[in-house]
């Protein structure tokens, strides 16, 4: 999973933003919600949650390592601890249930 240098972390219940010392996770610390995530991938400004392989569903939006758009999910297989996830257009994953996943769930706009 992939990090980005301009992250900002909000908790989009308690509306609390976080910092790195009080997120485990990526969950609020206050309200256990997933946060959200603003970070701008080569232009594109994108809200992400990170989730683990286990809770992926088809048809959510997975930013892969290394790419500046999304891809999205066809199925999911999960076998044992393991989790295989194929995509539309890119090679089928398998991951462990714990890894991390960046997925977007919108865009955002830098306030004035």
């Amino acid at each position: 999973m992939e990090t980005f240098k301009n992250e900002t972390w909000r908790c989009p219940d308690c509306k609390r933003k976080l910092n790195k010392s009080n997120v485990k996770d990526w969950k609020c610390p206050n309200c256990d919600d997933t946060i959200w995530i603003m970070a701008d991938v080569n232009g594109n400004r994108y809200v992400l949650e990170r989730i683990k392989a286990k809770e992926i569903q088809k048809d959510d939006v997975i930013l892969l390592d290394g790419m500046h758009s999304g891809e999205e999910v066809k199925k999911v297989k999960r076998f044992g601890k393991k989790i295989r996830i194929y995509f539309r257009k890119n090679p089928a994953l398998t991951e462990t249930s714990e890894t991390f996943f960046n997925t977007i769930i919108g865009n955002w706009e830098p306030k004035d």
